[in-house]
């Protein structure tokens, strides 16, 4: 009964990659047989403002190859706090323009990507959406599944009942 109330109402899933946020929504549709994953397409969006977005934007690395600001950003993510959050607003400032505040009917916000594997990345996640389900903290699986989800399809992280 909890998991037909929860399949009743949009999933969101949100992608915070290397080089893109990724947002859709998807919702379970009844077409008498069965019930089909449906796309909502008012919730899409893809935009090139991935992880490596934000390490461009980093004044202190000017010059710097972006091999070499990864490598120092998964060493010290403090040490990319202004860009990081610059960044994170202008990822808000996207979610907003797509979501508003719609998500808060979601029934969940599926949440991947390898800039999950950074602390404040996750907090601020948590912040958004008070429904988030970040892949590899949340669902007991290993850290690097927050990036292996994407490629595995987030439908094998959600339980069948």
């Amino acid at each position: 009964e909890v998991m037909e109330s929860i399949l009743a109402r949009p999933i969101g899933i949100l992608s915070l990659g290397s080089s893109t946020l990724e947002l859709t929504a998807v919702q379970l549709r009844d077409n008498g047989r069965n019930r089909l994953p449906e796309i909502l397409p008012d919730f899409e969006g893809s935009y090139p403002l991935g992880a490596y977005h934000m390490l461009n934007m980093s004044a202190e690395m000017e010059g710097w190859s972006l091999g070499y600001r990864d490598q120092q950003f998964r060493n010290a993510p403090k040490s990319q706090e202004t860009a990081l959050t610059t960044w994170l607003r202008r990822v808000q400032g996207h979610i907003n323009q797509k979501w508003g505040n719609q998500h808060k009917d979601f029934a969940a916000v599926f949440v991947v990507g390898g800039m999950l594997k950074v602390p404040s990345v996750r907090e601020w996640t948590r912040k958004q959406f008070r429904n988030a389900v970040i892949a590899g903290f949340d669902l007991g699986e290993h850290e690097d599944d927050c990036i292996t989800a994407i490629s595995q399809g987030l439908y094998r992280q959600i339980p069948q009942g």
